[in-house]
């Protein structure tokens, strides 16, 4: 009979079976963005081509989620999903890293009162040391210094980012930071801890991304819990800290089971960057990393509540 009913009303037109899925999906939406590295211009050795994107274009996306979306600080967010409270279209913006382009839109988020949390690399502030990454290319692309990365870094760089093989990666990482004594002041990536320390709490929380960038799948389960241990004993000494975890590089192959474990027993959340609209309230949660592309299109292209 209920049957019946339910094929009667889609026939006559009174229920509209596809634009009621539809309304379903996109009024329900909980959404964590990450954004990198943030400027008025793309500078090749400074900045990732994958992680960059214009400050102008940030601004315009910030003004589209303005408009079609409750923006809330991430903490409330995880805690609307912990008590299955999935009612309107949610962002939380997430910013990882804690590079120093942080210190151009803080101001801006303040300006439009819109809440932030910033996923920070505790070695890497105060710009004592770098993230491999960063070192690698601002020396390949400085042509007064990239002879100093051997024709062995270069071939393996690529590589390291989706080996299995510890030893291959460690030895790479390692040659590439013993050479960031290479790079100027005037060119350090990262903010510092007096810019975290004045940010405002009613806004702003900070969180961990691991004590150093690294691949934690290629870690063992106690460097992983020394990483993070350190990470939150600096982090934890500021108002803002919140204990949630951004995993660095953030894809499915840059963890493992030791530290799922290790985030069990710290009690924390993990975001990856594996793109996708939030589907429950689980462990590892995802996030959809902007870059310069068209945000709308973006977020259409997600998987749906």
């Amino acid at each position: 009979m209920i049957k019946k009913t339910f094929k009667s009303l889609i026939k006559n037109g009174l229920f509209n079976l596809r634009g009621e899925i539809n309304r379903l999906m996109f009024d329900k939406q909980f959404i964590i963005l990450t954004y990198h590295q943030i400027n008025n211009e793309f500078i090749p050795q400074s900045h990732m081509p994958g992680s960059f994107i214009n400050l102008k274009v940030f601004i315009n996306q910030i003004e589209y989620l303005k408009k079609n979306y409750e923006i809330i600080p991430l903490p409330e967010l995880l805690k609307m999903l912990n008590e299955k409270n999935i009612k309107g279209k949610f962002i939380a913006l997430t910013f990882d890293d804690g590079d120093k382009s942080n210190e151009l839109i803080v101001p801006i988020l303040v300006r439009e009162q819109l809440p932030a949390t910033f996923f920070l690399n505790t070695a890497y502030l105060g710009n004592e040391q770098a993230d491999f990454c960063r070192i690698f290319n601002y020396l390949y692309h400085n042509p007064l210094k990239k002879h100093l990365l051997t024709n062995e870094i270069i071939n393996n760089y690529e590589q390291i980012f989706v080996t299995k093989d510890k030893n291959l990666y460690e030895d790479t990482v390692n040659s590439i930071n013993s050479l960031y004594n290479n790079i100027i002041a005037e060119d350090y990536f990262y903010t510092n801890y007096n810019f975290i320390e004045k940010l405002d709490d009613s806004l702003f929380t900070i969180a961990l991304h691991g004590h150093e960038h690294h691949r934690f799948s290629l870690m063992t389960y106690e460097c992983q819990m020394n990483s993070l241990k350190q990470n939150q004993q600096i982090l934890m000494d500021f108002k803002t800290f919140d204990p949630v975890f951004s995993l660095p590089f953030g894809g499915y192959y840059d963890y493992n089971f030791d530290t799922l474990r290790v985030c069990g027993e710290m009690k924390l959340k993990m975001l990856l960057n594996t793109g996708g609209i939030i589907r429950n309230h689980g462990l590892i949660l995802p996030r959809i990393n902007v870059g310069q592309d068209n945000l709308k299109g973006l977020i259409s292209m997600q998987n749906i509540i």
